[in-house]
């Protein structure tokens, strides 16, 4: 984490400034622990100085906000796909079941875990692009509901699509559990609570 808690400079080119907000997603996605202070406060700073509007005498407006909200929208499908496969490889039922509760449950600890985050991004570039669209078909999201989003195109929509194993896993583990048979119900519940947030989502 020690290399979050010094984010690049303001007037740093934007690759550098996405290679270290990747790396910062990355450590909270795969992470079950907060930021330290001082890395939410550099993260945060970066985030702002991406996507904020320089109007000083002498420097030009940075509108990074687009280039941003596209590259998490790449990590964030580049990184449901890979869940998929590895979730989609289990062969068995319960292991199938438990490994997206498992991914399930830490991606979107992770996905809220950004929100405070990447407010600037919301304030800067998302509400002006909502109240200039003309395009309404593509609707833009804060960060963690974006990450949410990805995950019911790139993997539960996918996955229902070409064949509903996770659906069906799900029905025989819970005519096991009327049969009498020892089933995890924290995992069952995971699932079906999973299934109906993702049913809210645009």
């Amino acid at each position: 984490m020690a290399q979050l808690e010094t984010a690049p400079p303001p007037a740093a080119k934007f690759e550098i400034i996405w290679a270290y907000l990747r790396s910062a997603v990355e450590y909270i996605m795969a992470s079950e622990g907060p930021l330290s202070i001082k890395a939410h406060t550099a993260v945060y700073s970066a985030v702002y100085e991406c996507c904020a509007q320089d109007t000083r005498k002498g420097h030009s407006a940075r509108p990074d906000g687009p280039k941003l909200y596209i590259e998490l929208v790449l990590f964030f499908t580049s990184q449901v796909e890979d869940i998929r496969h590895k979730t989609l490889a289990q062969k068995e039922d319960s292991e199938l079941i438990r490994c997206y509760a498992r991914e399930w449950a830490q991606y979107r600890r992770g996905a809220l875990s950004l929100r405070s985050l990447f407010v600037p991004l919301a304030r800067a570039y998302l509400k002006r692009a909502r109240e200039f669209e003309e395009d309404k078909k593509h609707i833009l999201h804060e960060v963690h509901t974006l990450a949410l989003v990805l995950w019911k195109t790139n993997f539960f929509t996918l996955a229902q699509n070409s064949g509903p194993r996770i659906t069906s896993a799900l029905m025989r583990m819970i005519a096991r559990e009327r049969n009498g048979e020892d089933v995890d119900q924290d995992v069952i519940r995971s699932v079906v609570d999973s299934f109906s947030h993702l049913s809210q989502l645009e």
